[in-house]
């Protein structure tokens, strides 16, 4: 379960990150 929520867990940062750079990118 550790390794799962781990794995989990960087996918979602890594999801969040990208989102926002594209956020920030379409917003200027």
């Amino acid at each position: 379960v550790s390794a799962a929520a781990q794995s989990l867990g960087i996918s979602r940062a890594t999801l969040h990150r990208k989102l926002a750079r594209f956020g920030i990118h379409r917003a200027h």
